[in-house]
């Protein structure tokens, strides 16, 4: 077997995932990351001085029932879930501005959320992996003719030997950032810039709060509205060990697209969004501590041109393109390049446990 390293492009959970089984199987592998962070769009907010008191700023919700590959990796990685805070009343708004209360059954009953924010896990993981890591390391170019992966770092160019190499960034990435030689076939180019970006689109407001008010008014903190600017609203508060306060979070999706977030600019919006959370939840929704926005569509190692319009529902998967080019040189994994999960952390997994088996 050569020595030269196995590559994977990016250091989201598909990327480190990657590596870990590749380390297990013995196969040497770099990664690397354009972002000075592991996790890609895996990314939570310490908010309080416990090691739990975390907010998800990417994805949050788990379902263990319906994830088996993320569920034996949390078991086998010792992180814990917590059940998403779904007691009492959801709250539903109309066009018209006019607020409802709703008992019953939460849609949201069966999620989870991971103890101490979803990147716990993507922590875990790179801890493992240690110097294979590389950050501040954005791939450039890949040529299968000399085997070789460019990249630029700390404003230099650097030229890395590899075996295989594994992108695990969105495939519209691939397509608009990365050179490759030979080049593909322009049908697979446009097949992968069809596929749109998980979260790209998608923007997150937190407001967090030094106290649950809503559950004093046995409200969930739940509320979907079809006025907006929040489409959805849900309890975004950490986990909170017996005796502890870790912190308290409203979290909730925007729905105004990315063009019209650049258009309102960032104060109004969360102004907006706080003015939003008064009518459903009452004036003490003003008393907000601090609010985060993450606007995913802000993200360039996240997000093209093409991403900025849309889906306003989760993407169909898979792509059509095949995970094979190059002459199996260069290989795809990610979420979006998941046959079964695409679109979720699942995915993420699935599909690097598909390219483990192509190597």
């Amino acid at each position: 077997m050569s020595r030269d390293p196995v590559v994977i492009i990016g250091a989201g959970l598909s990327g480190l995932y990657l590596a870990r089984l590749l380390k297990q199987k013995g196969y040497p592998a770099s990664v690397l990351e354009a972002r000075d962070r592991v996790g890609g769009r895996i990314v939570s907010e310490r908010i309080g001085v416990d090691r739990h008191a975390s907010v998800d700023l990417g994805p949050a919700w788990v379902w263990p029932e319906l994830q088996p590959r993320l569920s034996r990796l949390l078991a086998e990685l010792d992180i814990k879930v917590f059940a998403q805070t779904v007691d009492g009343d959801s709250l539903w708004q109309g066009p018209d501005g006019r607020v409802q209360r709703h008992p019953g059954p939460s849609p949201h009953s069966e999620s989870y959320r991971i103890v101490g924010g979803a990147q716990s896990l993507v922590d875990v993981l790179a801890d493992d992996l240690g110097a294979s890591i590389h950050l501040n390391t954005e791939v450039c170019a890949i040529d299968a003719n000399t085997r070789t992966v460019t990249a630029r770092s700390g404003g230099e160019r650097v030229e890395l030997r590899a075996r295989k190499v594994i992108s695990a960034i969105p495939l519209r990435l691939l397509a608009d950032a990365v050179v490759l030689t030979p080049d593909v076939d322009e049908a697979i180019r446009r097949a992968w810039r069809a596929v749109p970006t998980w979260m790209a689109g998608h923007c997150k407001l937190l407001f967090l709060y030094d106290s649950p008010f809503w559950r004093e008014q046995g409200l969930s903190g739940e509320a979907s509205s079809r006025r907006g600017p929040l489409t959805e609203v849900y309890d975004g508060s950490p986990y909170a060990a017996p005796g502890t306060a870790p912190g308290y979070a409203l979290t909730s999706f925007v729905g105004l697209g990315a063009l019209q977030r650049r258009q309102a600019g960032e104060g109004p919006l969360v102004e907006a969004g706080l003015a939003q959370l008064e009518q459903l939840f009452g004036p003490r929704a003003r008393d907000v501590q601090k609010v985060i926005v993450k606007d995913w569509s802000d993200e360039a190692h996240t997000t093209t041109e093409a991403d900025l319009a849309g889906p306003h529902e989760h993407p169909h998967y898979p792509p059509s393109a095949p995970r094979q080019v190059l002459e199996g040189y260069l290989l795809l994994a990610g979420t979006e390049a998941a046959r079964e999960y695409g679109g979720i952390i699942e995915g993420a997994l699935e599909s690097a446990d598909e390219i483990v088996r192509l190597l």
